[in-house]
């Protein structure tokens, strides 16, 4: 069995792992609020290509 330490000349070394103790989940947007992003953008391309005359 590991210990989670390891003694190194009368000094104990430790391993923290900050994703463990300090991880903050990421907070996901919603489908419907992408889409309506995906579906402004599109109409933005449409109206600059119109602009261009493509």
């Amino acid at each position: 069995m590991m210990k989670p330490f390891e003694y190194l000349e009368n000094v104990v070394g430790v391993e923290i792992n900050f994703n463990k103790v300090f991880y903050k989940p990421e907070k996901l947007r919603s489908v419907e609020e992408i889409l309506g992003e995906i579906a402004a953008l599109d109409e933005h391309l449409k109206g600059l290509e119109d602009g261009l005359g493509l």
